[in-house]
């Protein structure tokens, strides 16, 4: 019988949706210390956004924190991928409502086991509320 892969879904959704609105109020892309701080954890927050990463729903790139300066940060940004998740997540919260919480870890059970086979195992679990048990 194989181990299950947790997948933090409340933590990852929030996480992309504290990018977009970043971007979206700044006019750019976060980078790591600041999402991090924006996000108000550091060893969780970085934990959620190296699975996030792995899972391919951010991508990070290295570029110039300040135009004035000459010290380089980690961007991070929603991909393609990680847009199609929330749109989703968003979709499903709308049909359940707020009670719908199981049903969403057993749907999104059933569309996320391809993905999280090809996953790398970490050493444990992320803790979050919502988490989905895939095997």
């Amino acid at each position: 019988m194989s181990q299950g892969v947790e997948v933090p879904l409340f933590g990852l959704a929030r996480l992309l949706e504290t990018i977009e609105e970043f971007s979206f109020r700044k006019g750019r892309d976060p980078y790591t210390r600041e999402l991090l701080g924006y996000l108000r954890t550091w060893g969780y927050g970085e934990d959620l956004l190296l699975l996030a990463l792995r899972l391919g729903l951010v991508e990070r790139y290295d570029d110039y924190c300040d135009p004035r300066s000459m010290r380089v940060c980690r961007f991070n940004r929603v991909s393609g991928r990680g847009r199609e998740f929330l749109r989703h997540y968003r979709e499903l919260l709308r049909l359940v409502g707020d009670g719908g919480l199981a049903l969403i870890s057993a749907v999104v059970t059933v569309i996320t086991k391809p993905i999280m086979k090809s996953i790398p195992r970490t050493s444990g679990p992320v803790g979050c509320r919502v988490v989905v048990r895939c095997s």
